[in-house]
C-alpha cells in the first residue's frame, strides 16, 4: 500500500508507462499490423471504510500514526470520466506488528545491564502462525515496520539510569567468529529509539537527543523501519540473526537471553522436551477493511 499509493503518487512519465506495460493496458492496430500500441488509461483507488476510532489502541506501535485511506489513488485523474471499465474489491489491509515485553516477567538476572531484541532469519514467513492462518501472520521486517516496547525493571532504590548505546549484531552459521557489531547511528532513518514514549509521533523523546534518567517502569521503544535488514544486508550475508542491543549506565535486571521477536515462545519442560506456545507479548496485525477500485478507459 505505502509503496504503491504513497511513494508513487504523482508517478513520473517512466513509472507510469511501466505501469500500463505491466497491467497490459494496450492494444495494436490490428488494421495496419503496427509496431505502436494504443495505450488505455487507468485509476487505481482505495478508500477505507472504517473509522479510526474502530481501530484498536495496541494494533499499531506507539508512534506510527494511524494511516489515513481515504480516496488515495495512482494513475490518471478519473473526475471527469463517464465511460470506464471498473472492478470493485473489498481488501483487507495489513497493519505493523509490535511487541510489549516487560523485565519483571520473569524478572531476569539482576547484574544485566544490556537486553537484545533478536530476529531470527528462519522465523520470516515461516512462522507455524504463518504456515496455518496465512499471509497475515507473517513476520515480513523487509517490507513492515516492527516495533518492541521494553518496560525495564529497576531497583526502586537505584538512582536511575541512562542508556549509553544501541548497537547491532549480526550472527553467521557459516563463519564461527566473533558476531559483527556495530552502532545504531543516532540519525538512522530505520532504526528509531524512543524513551518513555507516550504518545504518537513523539520526536521531542527520540534518544540520544532525549536523554532522561530511567526509573523503574520507564520504557524503551524501539522502531524498525522496513529496509533495516536490507540495508545491513541480513540476506545476503547468509546471517541466522540480527539483534539490537541496548546497554544501559547500570544494572536493570534484564534477561541472558535475547527477546525474540516472533510469535512462538520455548517452554522448556521438566523432561527436557520444548513445548512452542504462542507469544502473549507480540500483538497480531490489524486489518483496516477498504474497497478497492480499478477503472480502466
Amino acid at each position: 500500500m505505502d509503496k504503491f499509493f504513497y511513494k508513487n503518487s504523482g508517478l513520473a512519465d517512466d513509472n507510469y508507462l511501466s505501469y500500463r506495460q505491466k497491467l497490459m493496458l494496450f492494444n495494436f492496430n490490428n488494421q495496419y499490423l503496427s509496431t505502436t500500441p494504443t495505450f488505455y488509461h487507468f485509476n487505481v483507488r482505495v478508500q477505507s471504510i472504517e473509522n479510526s476510532s474502530d481501530y484498536p489502541k495496541d494494533s499499531v506501535p506507539r508512534v506510527t500514526s494511524f494511516p489515513k485511506y481515504s480516496s488515495s489513488y495512482v494513475g490518471d485523474d478519473d473526475s471527469n470520466v463517464q465511460n470506464y471499465g471498473f472492478s470493485h474489491r473489498v481488501v483487507k489491509i495489513k497493519q505493523p506488528s509490535s511487541m510489549d515485553v516487560n523485565l519483571s516477567e520473569p524478572p531476569g538476572d539482576p547484574s544485566q545491564t544490556t537486553f537484545s531484541i533478536q530476529y531470527d532469519k528462519e522465523d520470516f514467513n515461516s512462522t507455524p502462525l504463518g504456515i496455518t492462518m496465512g499471509i497475515r501472520y507473517n513476520i515480513d521486517p523487509y517490507n513492515e515496520q516492527t516495533a518492541t516496547n521494553v518496560t525495564l525493571n529497576i531497583s526502586p532504590s537505584s538512582p536511575g539510569v541512562s542508556l549509553v548505546s544501541v548497537r547491532s549484531i549480526q550472527y553467521f552459521n557459516n563463519t564461527g567468529g566473533t558476531p559483527f557489531e556495530q552502532d545504531i547511528s543516532p540519525t538512522s532513518p530505520t532504526v528509531k529509539v524512543y524513551l518513555n514514549a507516550d504518545g504518537k509521533d513523539d520526536a521531542a523523546r527520540q534518544w540520544p537527543s532525549y536523554s532522561p534518567i530511567l526509573f523503574n517502569h520507564s520504557n524503551v521503544l524501539l522502531v524498525v523501519e522496513p529496509g533495516y535488514l536490507e540495508g545491513n544486508q541480513f540476506s545476503v550475508k547468509n546471517a541466522s540473526s540480527i539483534s539490537l542491543k541496548c546497554t544501559f549506565s547500570d544494572n536493570i535486571t534484564a534477561r541472558e537471553e535475547p527477546i525474540h521477536y516472533r510469535y512462538i515462545d520455548l517452554v522448556y519442560n521438566w523432561d527436557g522436551s520444548i513445548t512452542t506456545i504462542p507469544n502473549p507479548n507480540l500483538t497480531m496485525p490489524f486489518l483496516i477493511t477498504a474497497v478497492m477500485e480499478v477503472k480502466v478507459w
